[in-house]
């Protein structure tokens, strides 16, 4: 007799591990208002929507400890809040914030400025606070240092990556005091003054005749004789300084209008 089958029922489980479904995440990271070189360090207050720890990095003119800034100079900067994920959530999308770092006020105090004209350059002395900082003159607007006897508005301006500030003034620049010039110098005749295209000069004794502009640049020199005419039509209208030179090189200076 043949045996008889008997239905069985049995269950199949998969005993793969699942992954548990991970939640998203966001990070909030305010924007950094705007600072000055030399302003203390400051933290940041990023979060994720997770509670996990926020890190940054940075680049630019700062640097970062955990979340503590410190400015190391002027410039831009640019702040990366990150947040990796852990077994429950997902990585957040990274948030980056900007600033820029300004250049901190340095002040400028001029002094020595009456100096006389020697024929060297002369500029006034300048000190700045914090001190050592590089500064730049120009001279009624120019940056040749004058020579000529004359009134000079000069400007001060820091030059420095992290340093700003400007003064200006009055430089003054007066005529040599005329020691062991004798009589025949000091009448040495000049004119028309003003002038428009000639200078005529007569005198005895000199050598040599220098015309400057008040810059100090010099735009005319001669040898000279007791008369002699200049002819300078294409001077620019303004003021000159004519230094008269005697055969000794004592020098006398007159101060000279072209229209």
């Amino acid at each position: 007799m043949a045996a008889t089958a008997l239905p069985r029922t049995f269950t199949v489980t998969d005993d793969t591990p699942v992954d548990p479904v991970k939640e998203d995440q966001t990070i909030t990271f305010e924007a950094i208002s705007d600072k000055t070189f030399g302003d203390p360090a400051f933290d940041l207050e990023a979060a994720a929507s997770s509670g996990l720890p926020v890190s940054y990095t940075v680049t630019g003119s700062a640097t970062i400890s955990g979340s503590s800034v410190t400015i190391t100079g002027a410039g831009s900067v640019t702040i990366t809040a990150s947040q990796a994920g852990d077994d429950s959530f997902n990585a957040a999308a990274n948030v980056t914030q900007g600033f820029i770092v300004n250049k901190a006020t340095a002040t400028i105090t001029l002094s020595d400025l009456e100096q006389e004209a020697d024929g060297t350059p002369k500029m006034p002395t300048a000190v700045t606070d914090p001190a050592g900082l590089e500064v730049v003159f120009t001279f009624n607007g120019e940056a040749i240092i004058p020579v000529a006897a004359g009134s000079y508005t000069v400007v001060a301006t820091i030059s420095d990556t992290n340093y700003q500030g400007i003064a200006e003034a009055v430089f003054e620049l007066t005529e040599a005091v005329e020691t062991g010039v004798d009589d025949e110098l000091r009448q040495v005749l000049v004119y028309p003054n003003p002038f428009t295209k000639a200078i005529k000069i007569e005198g005895k004794n000199l050598s040599a005749i220098r015309l400057h502009n008040l810059n100090g640049q010099l735009m005319l020199e001669s040898a000279a004789t007791d008369k002699i005419e200049l002819t300078i039509p294409d001077l620019m209208p303004g003021v000159y300084l004519l230094y008269l030179v005697d055969e000794e090189g004592r020098s006398t200076v007159k101060r000279m209008v072209k229209k």
